[in-house]
């Protein structure tokens, strides 16, 4: 799938990536921290 950065919707994408990160790691019990950093880093290339 391809995602198209809106810079004015960073934020809350980012946000909502988070949140729905959180709840798959709950379902597979993985620290919520290290796979939002893992889903964002290969998202928005942070480093």
């Amino acid at each position: 799938m391809h995602f198209k950065i809106d810079f004015l919707k960073l934020n809350h994408n980012a946000k909502m990536e988070y949140y729905k990160v959180t709840m798959f790691s709950k379902e597979k019990s993985d620290p919520p921290w290290n796979l939002s950093r893992k889903l964002l880093a290969r998202r928005f290339h942070v480093p």
